[in-house]
């Protein structure tokens, strides 16, 4: 799937519901209440539903809106992002292999959380995503990891974390000024952002 790139008018949503049952009914009402287009709509780790979708920003939120409230007390996770970076939308859908000087890591303990903190550190600095990983194999939690010089890693990460820690779903984070080349060979190998790790 070709990775969307929404203008200031676009919007990314995301919606991720703690049972299956009720997670296919909110994408039901989802759809139901506004054009928007649904990028993904699967079960992840641990018996999540998650619902991935783009469109205007004020279809974005109805449908959002409609979406967490059929989920009830059952919703997990909630994002709707206007304007969403380049480099995470590509981070859903291609793979990538930048150059990597140092590496930062930032883990969250839900999806939403998870791309929030990205657009942030991504909009924060000079940085390049090295991967993007949502649920699977995680029981739940997503991280990213980004590269580029140690102070641009260091305020992407910093700026991360602030927005992170704000919406309650701060992990942890970790940064390496100079990984070794071994570590670097296994963080580029190819993988799904919702693939389970092997």
């Amino acid at each position: 799937m070709q990775a969307m790139r929404p203008a200031e008018d676009r919007a990314l949503g995301l919606i991720e519901v703690a049972s299956i049952p009720r997670g296919v009914v909110a994408a039901d009402a989802l759809i139901k209440e506004a054009v928007v287009t649904v990028l993904v709509a699967r079960p992840v780790d641990p018996a999540r539903w998650v619902l991935l979708f783009e469109g205007e920003v004020e279809a974005v939120q109805r449908a959002a809106a409609r979406a967490a409230e059929r989920a009830g007390d059952r919703l997990v996770g909630r994002l709707e992002l206007a304007a969403p970076h380049p480099q995470l939308l590509s981070g859903l859908f291609e793979l990538r292999q930048p150059e990597i000087d140092a590496v930062g890591l930032l883990e969250t303990i839900n999806l939403a959380d998870c791309l929030a903190a990205l657009d942030r550190a991504l909009k924060a600095a000079e940085v390049e995503l090295i991967e993007l990983r949502l649920a699977m194999g995680l029981f739940g939690h997503a991280f990213f990891s980004i590269t580029g010089e140690v102070s641009s890693v260091e305020a992407a990460l910093e700026a991360g974390r602030t927005l992170a820690e704000g919406r309650g779903g701060f992990h942890d984070a970790s940064l390496i000024p100079n990984p070794d080349p071994l570590l670097v060979r296994h963080l580029l190998e190819p993988r799904s952002p919702f693939s389970p790790f092997p």
